[in-house]
């Protein structure tokens, strides 16, 4: 090798020098937060309604749990992968212990969110799948609501 080559890249976040690594953060943050709000404000209003007709069903509770998953993985991902990353931030890994219960734990929570984002993916997916492959379950559920009742219009269009 001749002094002009770059020094190999070792694995590993700590070990890469990127002149961007400063700007990850800041640009993770601009879009990460609002989204993070806009995140609450859905599992609010999901949560506050879901006794409505509308919203009650095992759809939208999976829509709740992917929100919330969503909303947890980021912001350990936060701390796990981006604050690491940035050299300004050095102040907030002095105090944590390289070993221990709180790192530990962020870790674990890093890789079973990572997994539970995968699973209720998984779960949305046949939960739509069912509802294509059997269409009449559910227009049969509320044709059997409006049958008991048969003063009330359908919202189905059935009646």
């Amino acid at each position: 090798m001749d002094n002009n080559s770059p020094e190999p890249i070792i694995c590993g976040i700590s070990a890469l020098y990127v002149p961007w690594k400063n700007y990850i953060t800041p640009i993770t943050l601009a879009y990460g937060l609002p989204l993070l709000c806009l995140n609450a404000r859905v599992i609010w209003v999901l949560m506050k309604n879901r006794k409505k007709e509308e919203l009650n069903s095992s759809f939208y509770m999976v829509f709740v749990l992917a929100s919330i998953t969503d909303s947890l993985f980021w912001i350990v991902n936060e701390i796990v992968a981006r604050i690491t990353m940035t050299p300004i931030t050095n102040f907030i890994l002095d105090w944590m212990p390289t070993r221990g219960v709180i790192t530990s734990g962020i870790f674990f929570l890093s890789a079973y969110l990572f997994f539970a984002e995968m699973h209720i993916t998984i779960l949305t997916s046949l939960n739509r799948l069912i509802s294509v492959v059997f269409p009449f379950s559910h227009k049969l559920r509320g044709l059997s609501k409006n049958l008991s009742n048969p003063g009330k219009k359908s919202t189905l269009g059935l009646s």
